[in-house]
């Protein structure tokens, strides 16, 4: 019993439940019943196993029975069929009281008192069932035969009698004391109690799954978000390098242009004008000649 109530993970430093026990604590009940290490499939075990003993006893003690009541009867299957209900009803007579003793005195004594009346009169048609069956008498049967056949019939209903006895004495010894052991209020709060925590831890522990999962999700998305921002960040760094490059190779070409304008379309800008000869454009066409004097032209 080395297991004691288990508080839910991070309670340890609340308030225990009621009935709760610190590590190595040894609990009792106040009838000295040790609570420490009983759990609901322990309690199971325990009524199942009582059970299983009384239900032993009481094949014995219907075997015993069935032959005391079978002289009251005249029938054997009435006699089994009485038998039964009476060891039955004296068992759980047996257990009732063991489980009245924590409520009411009263009501356990008076239990007790009608197993202990079943089982008193049982033991009483056994150890006379002789003396209510007719001996077998044969022709020329002797009173001396008579006397040792009686005897001896005696003898075997002291044995049958007190064998009943024994069997029904330990199957309502075992019904009383294991009924009162199992139905302690203690004993049930305490499984109860352990009941409730480990419900509270199975729900902690689901909890916290639910939240590990949901943390773990929200890592998730702030980790997309971190990488959605990188990608923002890297895709502005390279918009920004390319109109740089842009304007770069723009400001490349405009010089060239301007260093030699025949890269152009091949329109030149005309020369400016002045102001002291109103025609400031010219027609196209040959240049005009200068007439000459023919007597300077030849000497």
């Amino acid at each position: 019993m080395s297991d004691v109530f288990d508080a839910p993970a991070g309670a340890s430093g609340g308030a225990r439940p009621p009935g709760a026990a610190g590590p190595g604590a040894r609990v009792r009940s106040g009838k000295g019943l040790e609570l420490a290490g009983w759990d609901r499939a322990r309690w199971r075990v325990a009524v199942g196993a009582a059970l299983a003993g009384i239900v032993v006893c009481g094949a014995g003690e219907a075997v015993t029975a069935q032959a005391a009541l079978l002289p009251v009867t005249r029938y054997a299957a009435l006699a089994w069929l009485l038998s039964v209900a009476a060891v039955a009803a004296a068992n759980l007579a047996a257990w009732a009281a063991g489980a009245q003793s924590h409520a009411s005195r009263a009501t356990a004594v008076a239990l007790a008192a009608a197993w202990a009346a079943v089982g008193g009169t049982l033991f009483w048609l056994r150890i006379q069932h002789s003396k209510m069956t007719p001996p077998a008498v044969g022709f020329g049967t002797g009173q001396a035969q008579l006397d040792a056949a009686a005897a001896t019939a005696a003898a075997n209903d002291q044995l049958q009698a007190f064998m009943l006895l024994a069997l029904f004495v330990l199957g309502g010894l075992l019904a009383a004391v294991k009924a009162r052991t199992l139905t302690d209020p203690a004993l049930l709060a305490h499984i109860k109690a352990r009941e409730a925590a480990a419900a509270a831890r199975a729900v902690w522990a689901r909890a916290d799954a639910e939240y590990a999962q949901a943390a773990s999700q929200h890592a998730k998305r702030l980790a997309e978000i971190d990488d959605v921002d990188t990608d923002l960040d890297a895709q502005k760094h390279a918009i920004a390098h390319a109109i740089q490059q842009a304007k770069e190779h723009a400001r490349t070409r405009i010089a060239e242009l301007l260093a030699h304008p025949e890269h152009t379309s091949g329109i030149h800008t005309p020369t400016t004008p002045t102001h002291n000869h109103p025609n400031t454009h010219r027609t196209a066409g040959p240049a005009p000649t200068t007439p000459t004097d023919p007597d300077t032209d030849n000497p």
